[in-house]
């Protein structure tokens, strides 16, 4: 899983939630893209997730994250 999306869930928040408690400084769509692992957050987006989550930053940051996979034709 994630470590967003696990982080998220054991502080009990649904994506929306998580974007209220941040004040809207990033947005519910953002938290949903880097839970899929399409893209990841910068420094600043993951110190302030860790905050309001209440973990430390590199318990955020994705080991393998996903790439996507393009076929050849």
């Amino acid at each position: 899983m994630n470590p967003i999306k696990a982080a998220r869930r054991r502080a009990g928040l649904s994506q929306w939630e998580l974007a209220q408690r941040l004040k809207n400084k990033i947005s519910q769509s953002s938290i949903s893209v880097w839970e899929t692992g399409y893209r990841q957050p910068g420094p600043e987006q993951v110190a302030l997730l860790a905050s309001a989550l209440g973990v430390e930053p590199a318990e955020l940051l994705e080991k393998n994250p996903r790439r996507r996979e393009t076929r050849a034709s």
